[in-house]
């Protein structure tokens, strides 16, 4: 059990670190939105050169920053879908599935990237009241609501947008939205700034979330020689931090096709997942509970994404070559 935890851990650890290279690499494409004289590669790598450099002096977000970046964070998404229901045109839905319906299915491989970060809810147990009650309550409350405004906001997005607009995949919202909304330049301008200031809160706060996350693995694995690295000092959280960023960095520089991105990212992650979900079928009270089907549900759906994601990298990698 102990060694399938190390395992499902340091796969979840290096999905969050390749997934944290593309959002890099998307917050130098916002930014070279603003600016033609650096290029989008440059900025995004200044982007986490800095993230990374606060990480290591512990500046992290206050109570007032992390409700600005929750802030940012839902403005686009309701703004956008305010826009958009102003454009509705049912005509966009056909064709429903012009490349096939096998591929709304593969799609499940990159809707896991939602789940990034979705772990960092454990440390709450470390700072709220009662949280065998207020946590699970937290999130559910919140997967309710996040799930109610990422249906209408995609929804939205789908019924006002014709599919021609999307040629792009790495093209910022914010472009396409820019011909759909030609006389509202401001209120574009206002999304692109909130969907880049919420990509780098997600990564400044990550960096930190995966050193730690890397550091309570590390303690785990029984070794006289970690052992020893911890009580000399060698494994803190700035070094953590730094092999974290220096993971980050060789994604951020190594991968450029955003469909190996969003694969890498669904293989490791639902690896980790599934792993997790193997392990509670050794427990007993899950088997008489019956909770066990519901596992099971689960390891199947994973596998169904982990097959998608592994058969979509495969055809990325072949067709960069």
């Amino acid at each position: 059990g102990q060694f399938m935890g190390l395992v499902a851990g340091f796969a979840l650890l290096i999905g969050l670190i390749i997934a944290m290279g593309l959002l890099a690499q998307i917050a130098g494409i916002y930014l070279s939105q603003l600016t033609s004289a650096i290029s989008a590669p440059m900025l995004g790598f200044t982007t986490l050169a800095t993230l990374v450099t606060l990480n290591l002096f512990c500046v992290v977000l206050s109570e007032i920053g992390q409700y600005i970046l929750f802030c940012t964070t839902v403005f686009p998404l309701i703004a956008t879908t305010l826009m958009c229901l102003t454009k509705l045109d049912i005509n966009n839905l056909f064709p429903f599935a012009p490349h096939g319906f096998s591929n709304v299915l593969k799609a499940t491989r990159k809707i896991i990237f939602g789940f990034f970060g979705f772990e960092c809810a454990a440390s709450l147990f470390a700072i709220v009241k009662n949280p065998e009650r207020n946590v699970p309550r937290a999130l559910v409350t919140s997967i309710i609501i996040v799930g109610t405004i990422y249906t209408f906001f995609v929804g939205a997005i789908i019924l006002s947008t014709p599919l021609e607009l999307f040629t792009d995949p790495s093209a910022p919202i914010s472009v396409t939205l820019r011909v759909l909304f030609p006389n509202n330049p401001w209120l574009i301008g206002m999304i692109h700034l909130s969907i880049l200031s919420a990509i780098i809160g997600t990564i400044h706060s990550m960096i930190w979330s995966s050193g730690s996350l890397l550091i309570a693995l590390l303690k785990k694995i029984k070794s006289p020689v970690m052992h020893n690295l911890f009580d000399r000092g060698y494994i803190t959280q700035r070094s953590a931090i730094l092999f974290v960023g220096f993971g980050i960095f060789l994604s951020f520089i190594s991968l450029h096709n955003i469909d190996v991105f969003f694969n890498l990212t669904a293989i490791f992650i639902v690896f980790a997942y599934i792993t997790s979900m193997i392990t509670l079928l050794t427990i007993r009270s899950e088997w008489r509970r019956s909770y066990n089907l519901i596992t099971l549900l689960g390891i199947g759906t994973g596998l169904l994404i982990f097959i998608f994601a592994f058969e979509g990298l495969v055809k990325a990698l072949l067709s960069i070559q």
